[in-house]
């Protein structure tokens, strides 16, 4: 099944920029591969997700997809089957017939200038008479991809929301845990050592160097390992929020032409100067999938976090700290969060986002937790589009990923009209009411016993809002 074009109110582009980072520098001092730093942030990768002027057909006139396997493909498809745990040589054979979908190419046009805004509040699924009209801003977003994955791995979730009117920064993080990524830094030194482009491969735990008196990884023991990545996975976070900051103060020629991927050529058909002024910087999102759903969490955990709100997908919690009673990692941003089924039926690791939801939920005065019966943690993902046969659940892929977008943009829409959190609590509950198929209540027992009921419906988690308690010592 190869990956469609949305169906929304406006025609999407892609835009790529590879950005210098504001301060070079290494996370997880100890941590070595081959030698080198193994968590070093030299630039940020990001694909922008964003609507895109209209041709007065409902779509862009030309469609010049970008590739969705990173190149070198041979690089990601090994780094994809290492994250699989699959050798190689044995499994290349078995995935020849699938080998196709590898040159996918992203359905949507390239570099196309940016679409003038319709607001997110209207329903018409047609693309409005005003949609090359440049009064009002679109809102944004920072989405931070799971284990295995890339800044196109989520491609059609994130066109989705671009074609409701959303600008979306897609990251690509270098902290080992894309298929393959290159990097391409600036030419002035680094750390004492004159920068050259690389290749980094997915990488675990116990393929770090290691000690020669203790034979362990030097930096220390696989969560600290995750540590050192969550850290840099948010500043990645924080420097593609820069990029979206600079391209609202109408930065975005300096910008594009810094971008040490090349490319200013082509980029200029995105007329990124006319960005100036039409991005909502000051509400921005944290969104991810999976381990960028964590790390999303601990982005909004900071008291200092300029993200507003985060909307989640299937968040993987284990690598960051539980919600406290003592209220001193509280989440007090509004948090929203998708479940697959898989993850739900996932009883401690559900019980451990049930808590986190529910904190931001007191602290915040909003949050949901959804589930969408019967579907799996690749579906929030173009894995069930582009190998069916490997990553199908339950529920067809174009459904889920509707149902994915319908709640997402439903929340966004509600939170646009309520910019300053005066009645957050009232627009959640909009949110929720408007959202395709509309939410059922959790029934007692149904996730404890595994039973969720047929697929395709979504469920509303209860959450606790009683104050914790303070455990006597």
């Amino acid at each position: 099944m190869p990956l469609a074009a949305p169906a929304g109110r406006f025609a999407v582009s892609t835009l790529d920029l590879e950005v210098p980072a504001r301060e070079a520098r290494v996370f997880g001092d100890g941590f070595k591969l081959n030698g080198k730093p193994a968590f070093r942030l030299d630039t940020v990768l990001i694909t922008l997700f964003y609507p895109c002027r209209d041709s007065g057909k409902g779509r862009a006139t030309s469609i010049k997809g970008a590739g969705w396997l990173n190149a070198p493909r041979m690089k990601s498809v090994e780094g994809l089957l290492k994250y699989a745990g699959m050798s190689k040589h044995l499994a290349l054979p078995s995935i020849l017939p699938a080998y196709a979908v590898f040159f996918a190419k992203l359905p949507f046009t390239e570099n196309a200038p940016l679409a003038g805004p319709s607001s997110l509040a209207e329903t018409d699924a047609t693309p409005s008479e005003d949609t090359n009209d440049a009064r009002t801003t679109f809102p944004i977003g920072v989405f931070s991809h799971g284990l295995g994955g890339t800044r196109t791995t989520y491609s059609s979730y994130l066109s989705a929301l671009a074609s409701e009117g959303f600008v979306v920064a897609a990251v690509e993080h270098r902290d080992l845990t894309a298929p393959s990524t290159q990097v391409f830094p600036p030419t002035e030194t680094f750390l004492g050592a004159k920068q050259q482009s690389y290749t980094s491969i997915y990488s675990k735990h116990d393929e770090m160097d290691k000690s020669p008196t203790t034979g362990e990884p030097e930096g220390g023991d696989v969560w600290a390992m995750r540590k050192a990545q969550l850290e840099l996975r948010q500043a990645e976070m924080l420097e593609a929020l820069h990029v979206l900051k600079r391209l609202n103060v109408g930065e975005g020629e300096q910008l594009s032409q810094s971008s040490t991927r090349g490319g200013a050529k082509e980029r200029t058909a995105a007329e990124l100067p006319m960005w100036q002024g039409r991005l909502g910087v000051d509400q921005p999102w944290a969104l991810g999938h999976s381990y960028g759903a964590g790390t999303c969490i601990e982005a909004i955990r900071k008291s200092d976090s300029p993200f507003a709100r985060s909307l989640i997908l299937d968040p993987w919690v284990e690598p960051i700290p539980k919600a406290s009673a003592d209220g001193s990692l509280s989440i007090k941003r509004p948090l929203y969060v998708i479940n697959s089924e898989a993850f739900t039926i996932w009883r401690s690791h559900m019980q451990d986002v049930r808590e986190l939801v529910s904190d931001a939920k007191r602290n915040a005065g909003s949050a949901w937790l959804l589930t969408l019966t019967g579907s799996k943690h690749t579906d929030f993902s173009d894995f069930p589009f582009l190998l069916p046969r490997l990553f199908s659940s339950s529920v067809p892929p174009a459904d889920a990923m509707k149902i994915f977008a319908k709640a997402s943009c439903a929340q966004f829409a509600a939170s646009q009209e309520d910019q300053d959190g005066s009645d957050a609590s009232r627009c959640e509950e909009a949110s929720l009411e408007s959202t395709t198929p509309k939410p059922r209540e959790e029934l007692p027992g149904e996730v404890e016993n595994k039973q969720l009921g047929p697929p395709g419906v979504l469920i509303r988690h209860t959450l606790s809002v009683a104050k914790q308690q303070t455990p006597h010592l």
